[in-house]
């Protein structure tokens, strides 16, 4: 039977009580000294229904929320437990250095834009107005451990910047963004707690064809 992960885990994360994917449980792979949370599948997924999807992404959440997850997206398939946890401990040094990162930890999103006054300042700076929002976040919010940012918005401008923050942090991470006078100029929309895709992102898993 074919086997669906979410991420990876250390050995010692507690057992999920949660429903994955198709209204299956959740269950855990051992993989040494991590653990790959994971559910059976009747048959192997090729693109997920919009059901699946948010089943998917809620038991991501879930497991997040009870500890520390290098979490996957949809589409890590493996013919069996045993041969997921082959996968992981294949890259078992990656995922390591990954858990300790992320420990304790979870993904603020920030997007922002800015009036014209603020436009034709920071357009003076060009590429380093990247730097310079996410420095002043940064310098809002002295616990975010990483932060990265991406421009969107095309010519009209804007960044989506990503912050690295202590689960007790957000109500902090929030507040600041909204009492700097730095950032007083630029409209932020700060979305989350999520998973920290942005940051687990180097870590995408071998997906194994389920008889292959």
């Amino acid at each position: 039977m074919p086997v669906l992960a979410y991420g990876v885990t250390a050995a010692d994360f507690p057992h999920p009580d949660l429903t994955g994917v198709d209204g299956r449980a959740v269950e855990l792979a051992p993989a040494d000294d991590l653990a790959v949370p994971f559910t059976r599948l009747a048959t192997p997924p090729t693109h997920p229904s919009a059901c699946q999807a948010v089943a998917y992404a809620q038991a991501v959440s879930g497991l997040h929320a009870a500890g520390t997850l290098v979490p996957f997206r949809f589409g890590a398939v493996a013919a069996c437990p045993g041969r997921l946890a082959e996968l992981v401990c294949g890259k078992a040094a990656t995922f390591r250095e990954l858990l300790w990162r992320l420990d304790g930890t979870t993904e603020m999103a920030v997007r922002v834009a800015w009036d014209r006054a603020a436009a034709a300042a920071l357009g003076r700076l060009g590429r380093r107005a990247r730097e310079t929002v996410s420095g002043w976040i940064r310098a809002a919010v002295p616990s975010v451990r990483e932060a990265t940012a991406t421009r969107v918005g095309g010519t009209a401008g804007g960044l989506a910047v990503h912050c690295l923050v202590p689960k007790s942090a957000v109500d902090v991470f929030r507040h600041a963004l909204a009492t700097d006078d730095r950032l007083a100029a630029l409209s932020l929309v700060v979305t989350g707690p999520w998973p920290p895709y942005t940051f687990a992102a180097a870590a995408v898993p071998v997906v194994v064809a389920p008889h292959g």
